[in-house]
């Protein structure tokens, strides 16, 4: 018996060593995940003292305050810094803030931290307190600027440079330059280079020459990008303005001339090409080229005859050159062609002069062609200017003033050229270039106007696009409709641009009315008008009868077109419908994507886009897209070719413009345009429904799309909606609303009331209605039952899905995210899981570090699903992963013969079968280390083992 109790007295002393250990590990391993993780900065450095750092903190294992502060002294810990606090909403949550630098500029260091501790600011002891994390470091500026070098660069002009980049007041207070003799002071009126290292001073008076001058800067009025203003008085370095006559801010085109004064008289000076600048333009290093004397009124005229490069002057009186002092010498270059060389009397041939160079004069001569027909041939060009009847006295010629490096239309007068070939050349007369060009005026040609398309088809109300082609001219007349056989005429002439075509958008709409025809002018520069006729024929008292219309073209006038025309086509105008209205839903993100209507088209097939009659609600609801297919209504919204661009987007103030609110009472046979409307189904007890009227209510409309075949596509905003509700209801949008969304055309034009109409219209307008409901936006995960339980249920292996489903708009990206519970301290997030068309979403994990028995929470957000208190979670649990089932076949094959004189032999083959299944079970996770053994629990341990020795020795 006494033996049996000291066994068991040895085991439980054990028992109590591995129990310290283990408890102890515990312990470290939860203070350790309890601390804040990391704090990292997000904004971008340096900063000035008083300035704010944004940073990211990401928090442990549970949802503790967070103080964050900017250690500015390095030291590792807490001083006084101002602080911030920070409260993450879950667990491993990475939360943004902002924290000011300390202000006091006297101690802030070149280098600063940010460092956070899991502790409100009000438990931190200065001094004491040392930070879980700290981020890498960042640059603190408290040092003001001070200038360096100074120049001038004319007379006007000087330049101060400072050590980094500043800014300051632009109208020259606080600024100044004194004579260095005699200490006047001159102003200054303006400062440019605000956000650079150089400020340029404009002088309110021009320097004197020769005299040395100080800019000075009064304190205050400078200061850094992160406005570290200058204390007191800064001085800049002297500077000497050197008088010189000529442009120094000029290039010269070689073979020009210029004059440069102010020299000594009758003094050499030499030419000299610059080799090198410093940095700040001046030349450090030049070679000779050419000497000249200055005249007895100390002027030099410097012919740039065979100069190319950089120059500067030197001589008496011109002992420094500054950067102002350079001057640039380039060769003109001059390239000049036709687009075919065939110049057509009664048309214009397209020349295109390219240079280097802006503005130029330029003498054309020609052999076979005097002054008078030069002149025809030029004159008549727009931004040619013929300076010269003659370039010289025994050569017939003339001279182009102002001729700029572009393309021009040459179009010659018709009586005084000859046709022929012609070798015209040019000469820039100042710099001595050349250029020729060969061409040939031929007769003119017969013009003819033709349709690109024999037949244009257009629904009633709709605007029918005519495209007119021009050969030989570039005027014409496009008639729509014969009066005799169609009561209605319209005739126009059309003039192209030069790209021989001309598109008339006609508004059958508008036909017989004001403003019912326009033509293409967002890319080309077309016009048109509107040839009157004496009898009337282009008014109409109603809408333009559904039937065939003829088109005819000519080259020529009205008259020439009902006549004898170059061609001619059929405008059908067929009857208009009004077919069905339907509701698309699509997540705020994905709706926000479309810009266009091939988009619309692209998000149908790709699922982001779906028809729905139900739409999710919530902090940002999804969007409702109406398609409203009816043709007939063009002419209602377009009122010139902007209003639908080529990509199908609307211009919604001019859908807008279109939307009418129709009322019981109102005078149906002069209604205008079309509505659209919304009127709940469902109001709760003793309540009106609640309403809404989009023409009211327009910001509504985020978007309009238009396929041109008569379908439209509203992008409407919800939440708008909601909280604009009209009527006498609740007046907002709710959980198992239900509401019919109508589309009503009463337009007495477009229907062609006549008067007809009966008391409330309902016998000739045209109505689409659809219902829709809306939703809280809302999800569940998949679970299963374990013990009685619904979890997520996942294994301890990679590639584990979680699922769910939701009612929110398919092509919604959620975050999934996995939070351990209990004794589990993990994180796992999914973003980018897409919902997809039947509303379900799915996304895998690996979770082969995780052990079988932990518990985690699962969470899903994203677009209109709920957040914060009602964010949509489960519970959910880790299970053993289950083993791979492992099938081995083994075959020993073994023979042994052995001769004597007695032989005996084995059997011939012996084969083993391996068992068919074996499972094998992970091994536990063992920890590796034990900080958690503390100095009590040591002390419980040795007194144990101390016991155990004594009963042995016993």
């Amino acid at each position: 018996m006494t033996s049996n109790n000291g066994k068991l007295r040895a085991l439980f002393l054990a028992a109590l060593m591995v129990l310290s250990i283990t408890v102890g590990s515990i312990a470290f391993a939860g203070g350790a995940a309890a601390a804040a993780q990391s704090v990292s900065e997000t904004s971008t450095g340096p900063y000035a003292p008083g300035d704010s750092v944004d940073f990211d903190v990401e928090a442990g294992s549970n949802t503790n305050t967070i103080t964050v502060w900017v250690d500015d002294d390095g030291n590792g810990q807490y001083d006084d810094e101002p602080t911030v606090e920070v409260t993450p909403s879950e667990a491993g949550e990475t939360v943004s803030g902002t924290v000011a630098v300390a202000s006091d500029a006297s101690t802030a260091p070149d280098t600063a931290t940010l460092a956070a501790v899991e502790s409100a600011s009000a438990d931190l002891t200065s001094g004491t307190t040392s930070p879980d994390v700290t981020s890498g470091t960042f640059e603190i500026d408290a040092t003001a600027p001070s200038t360096s070098d100074s120049a001038v660069v004319d007379a006007s002009t000087v330049t101060v440079s400072f050590d980094e980049e500043v800014n300051s007041l632009t109208n020259g207070d606080g600024f100044s330059l004194a004579d260095d003799d005699t200490d006047a002071e001159i102003s200054v009126s303006s400062v440019s280079g605000n956000g650079t290292d150089t400020l340029t001073l404009s002088l309110a008076e021009p320097l004197a020459a020769d005299d040395s001058h100080t800019p000075t800067i009064a304190g205050g009025t400078v200061e850094d990008v992160l406005g570290n203003t200058a204390d007191g008085k800064l001085t800049a370095t002297s500077v000497t303005y050197t008088t010189g006559g000529f442009d120094p801010a000029a290039n010269y085109w070689q073979g020009e001339e210029f004059d440069y004064t102010g020299l000594e008289a009758d003094a050499p000076y030499t030419i000299e090409r610059v080799i090198e600048t410093a940095p700040d333009g001046s030349p450090t290093d030049t070679e000779f080229v050419r000497e000249r004397y200055a005249d007895s009124s100390g002027k030099i005229t410097i012919d740039t005859e065979g100069l190319q490069g950089k120059f500067v002057l030197r001589g008496d009186g011109i002992e420094t050159t500054a950067p102002g002092d350079v001057w640039q010498v380039a060769p003109q270059d001059l390239s000049i062609e036709a687009d075919d060389g065939e110049v057509q009397l009664d048309n214009s041939e397209e020349l295109t002069i390219e240079s280097e160079r802006g503005s130029w004069s330029m003498d054309v001569t020609a052999s076979g062609l005097d002054d008078s027909e030069l002149e025809s041939l030029f004159e008549g060009t727009d931004g040619f200017t013929v300076a010269d009847a003659s370039v010289t006295d025994d050569e017939d010629g003339i001279t182009l003033t102002d001729v700029r490096p572009t393309t021009y239309d040459l179009t010659p007068d018709t009586d005084n050229i000859d046709t022929g070939e012609y070798n015209l050349e040019f000469e820039v007369p100042d710099s001595g270039v050349e250029e020729s060009l060969n061409i040939s005026v031929t007769e003119g040609g017969e013009g003819s106007v033709s349709l690109a398309t024999s037949s244009v088809e257009v629904a009633q109300g709709d605007v029918a696009a005519i495209t007119v082609e021009l050969s030989e001219t570039d005027e014409g007349t496009l008639l729509i409709g014969n009066h005799d056989d169609d009561g209605y005429q319209l005739n126009m002439t059309v003039t192209d641009d030069g790209d021989d075509q001309v598109t008339v958008y006609f508004d059958t709409d508008a036909a017989g009315q004001s403003n019912d025809v326009w033509v293409d002018t967002a890319d080309e520069d077309d016009e048109y008008t509107v040839e009157s006729s004496t009898n009337d024929w282009d008014e109409l008292t109603s809408v333009l009868d559904t039937g065939n219309y003829e088109l005819a073209t000519v080259d020529g006038n009205y008259q020439d077109a009902m006549d004898e025309p170059d061609d001619v086509g059929t405008l059908y105008v067929s009857e208009r419908s009004t077919d069905s209205l339907a509701t698309w839903t699509a997540s705020s993100s994905n709706a926000g994507d479309l810009e266009s209507v091939s988009d619309v088209s692209s998000a149908v097939e790709d699922g982001t886009l779906t028809e729905s009659s139900e739409f999710a609600i919530g902090s940002t609801s999804d969007k409702m897209v109406t398609q409203i297919s009816a043709t007939g209504l063009e002419g209602l919204v377009m009122e010139d070719e902007d209003s639908v661009d080529e990509d199908g987007v609307v211009t919604k103030s001019d859908f807008t413009a279109a939307l009418e609110s129709y009322y019981e009472g109102d005078t149906y046979d002069s209604a205008s345009g079309f509505s659209l409307a919304l009127e709940q189904l469902n109001p709760g007890s003793n309540q009106d429904a609640n309403t809404f009227d989009f023409d009211s209510n327009t910001n509504a409309i985020d978007k309009v799309f238009y396929d041109g075949e008569g379908n439209w596509y509203v992008v409407v905003d919800i939440d708008t909606v909601s909280s604009n509700l009209g009527g006498s209801g609740d007046g907002e949008m709710v959980d198992g609303d239900e509401y019919e969304l109508s589309f009503d055309l009463q337009d007495s034009h477009l229907l062609d009331a006549s008067g007809d109409w009966d008391d409330d219209g309902t016998d000739v307008y045209e109505s689409l209605t659809t219902e829709f409901s809306v939703a809280d936006a809302d999800a569940e995960f998949d679970v299963s039952e374990v013990d009685g339980d619904d979890y997520v249920v996942a294994e301890a292996a990679e590639n584990q899905t979680v699922s769910g489903t939701t009612n929110i708009a398919p092509g919604t990206e959620v975050r999934v995210r996995l939070t351990g519970t209990g004794d589990a301290t993990f994180v796992e997030s999914n973003t980018e899981v897409v919902v997809q068309e039947d509303g379900t979403f799915s996304t895998t994990f690996d979770l082969s570090e995780r052990a079988a028995g932990e518990e985690f929470e699962a969470t899903v957000r994203g677009g209109p699903l709920p957040t914060g208190d009602n964010l949509v979670t489960a519970d959910g649990l880790i299970q053993e992963a289950q083993p791979t089932q492992t099938t081995t076949e083994q075959t020993t094959e073994q023979t042994t013969t052995e001769t004597t004189e007695t032989t005996t032999e084995e059997p011939a083959d012996t084969t083993t079968e391996a068992p068919a299944d074996t499972t094998t079970e992970a091994p536990t996770e063992t920890p590796t280390e034990t900080p958690g053994f503390t100095m009590g629990l040591a002390l419980v341990a040795l007194l144990g083992a101390a016991l155990l020795a004594l009963r042995r020795s016993n």
